[in-house]
């Protein structure tokens, strides 16, 4: 039969959740019984969902109803984790009805998920210019120009959808997200709050605000928030995650741990989890539970385990190993800086200096405005005692890019101390512990300067809290002869 009226007035459109999610039809529409099940109306299984979807694309007579078909299945698809299948369908659905903005934000969705940013913006730019004013759209063109290292672009984007969707509290989280990159944390909380209000307290907003203020150093009022969604929903994974990151940046590991123990028995296909308890384990000196987690966490989620445990292994001196993690990720992210820095660590471990700076190098190379790039070739050249006044320009350039990071600035306090300047190395580490006061390893070092500067009780006191906070500190800094 072929189907001449697939879809009556108004049947559906398109619009994103988190991707995207097929809208029901008004109440008085009647909608065909293949669009239904294709829909999953009825509560229908996965497969039966596909066969009235290939049904609608196979039999309908009209261009529209087949391109709906089509973008309704490659939906489907793309939850099952297939897209290529997904991208083949959109793209025929827009051969057939190029006019339909939602075909290309469909793409520009599957692209994404493709980590193929540069054709996703390209099909966002092409929905958004057909309907310049769907706040959904321009939210999904905001996240990719941020992505892209457009701030103002996405901005400007996000701005423009709040003031179409005021009360979207999706679109001020995203903004909120692209202030944080831009070191705007006012701007940043901001949203947030109005955010939380606006979806009346909804559980996963105050959870997002609260590891906002966990990562900017509010620790008590980030508590609050998780404790008051978990009073509500006991079970919220993300909260109860957000509690064990808090524990474990207050140095307290068993506390933290019990919390993951409780995330994990709720939820044993998180892979982040299982990396995070990894390192918890391992500072409490349970190497083979820490092993265990690790590689739990990368038959799960290789794309984003592989590169923890490669740490773990070059920690526990297996560098084989980790080269071997590190070789499988690069493969599936041959243009990700991270597997380069992995590696250039991995060589710094092993003291070959001259392949920890060149990899190091070839990360700024590849991007030259990463500030975890910049900061791993200043600080390895403060390790190997090589090119220090490169070294501190390396981590001048990023405290410029990120100034509220702590990290270029603990880097650059290394390698003034290594340079014997201790007065610029003072100052540096206590502008990095002023922004993150319980970092072991801040601590650590501004006490060994603090020592060599004569300041005998101010230095102890800071290389007793370092060790408080991390046991491990003394051995992972030995190496270094920073105790004189």
């Amino acid at each position: 039969m072929i189907r001449k009226s697939l879809l009556l007035a108004g049947v559906m459109a398109l619009t994103m959740a988190s991707a995207a999610a097929a809208q029901a039809p008004e109440a008085e529409s009647e909608i065909d019984p293949a669009a239904a099940a294709c829909l999953g109306d009825g509560g229908e299984a996965i497969a039966a969902r596909l066969a009235a979807c290939t049904e609608i694309v196979d039999t309908s007579e009209a261009a529209e109803d087949r391109a709906w078909g089509l973008r309704m299945r490659a939906l489907i698809q793309t939850d099952m984790e297939l897209p290529d299948r997904a991208l083949a369908d959109v793209s025929q659905a827009i051969r057939l009805t190029p006019g339909d903005s939602t075909g290309y934000f469909l793409r520009a969705v599957v692209l994404s998920g493709m980590d193929d940013g540069r054709l996703a913006l390209a099909d966002i730019e092409r929905a958004v210019k057909i309907d310049p004013n769907n706040g959904v759209y321009l939210a999904l063109r905001g996240r990719l120009r941020r992505d892209a290292g457009d701030m103002a672009g996405a901005l400007a984007d996000y701005g423009r959808a709040i003031e179409l969707a005021p009360d979207d509290a999706d679109f001020l989280v995203g903004r909120a997200r692209v202030r944080d990159v831009m070191n705007d944390n006012a701007g940043a909380l901001a949203d947030l709050d109005q955010a939380v209000k606006v979806s009346k307290e909804a559980p996963d907003i105050v959870v997002e605000r609260a590891h906002f203020l966990v990562y900017i150093g509010r620790h008590d009022e980030a508590k609050a928030g998780y404790d008051r969604v978990l009073a509500q929903q006991p079970d919220h994974v993300d909260a109860i995650m957000g509690r064990a990151r808090l524990f474990q940046k207050k140095g307290d590991f068993p506390a933290a741990k019990a919390e993951l123990d409780r995330a994990l028995a709720l939820d044993q296909t998180d892979a982040d989890a299982y990396v995070t308890r990894a390192w918890i384990r391992y500072v409490l000196d349970d190497a083979v539970g820490a092993r265990s987690d690790m590689d739990r966490a990368v038959e799960i989620a290789p794309d984003q385990a592989l590169i923890e445990r490669a740490r773990l292994f070059t920690d526990q001196k297996q560098y084989d190993l980790a080269l071997a993690d590190v070789a499988r990720a690069e493969a599936a992210a041959p243009k990700s800086v991270m597997p380069v820095l992995t590696r250039a660590g991995i060589y710094a471990e092993q003291q070959d200096w001259s392949r920890a700076i060149a990899e190091a190098d070839r990360a700024v190379k590849l991007a030259p405005a990463d500030i975890d790039a910049l900061n791993a070739a200043c600080w390895i050249r403060g390790e190997a005692k090589r090119e220090l006044d490169r070294a501190v320009s390396l981590c001048t350039k990023a405290i410029g890019l990120a100034p509220d990071d702590f990290e270029p600035l603990d880097s650059r306090a290394f390698a003034h101390l290594r340079r014997g300047d201790l007065q610029k190395a003072l100052a540096d580490a206590n502008a990095a512990l002023a922004l993150n006061p319980r970092s072991a390893e801040t601590l650590y070092l501004r006490g060994a300067i603090r020592l060599r500067l004569g300041q005998q009780p101010q230095g102890q006191a800071d290389l007793d809290a370092a060790r408080k906070l991390n046991p491990k500190v003394e051995t992972e800094y030995a190496r270094y002869g920073l105790l004189l």
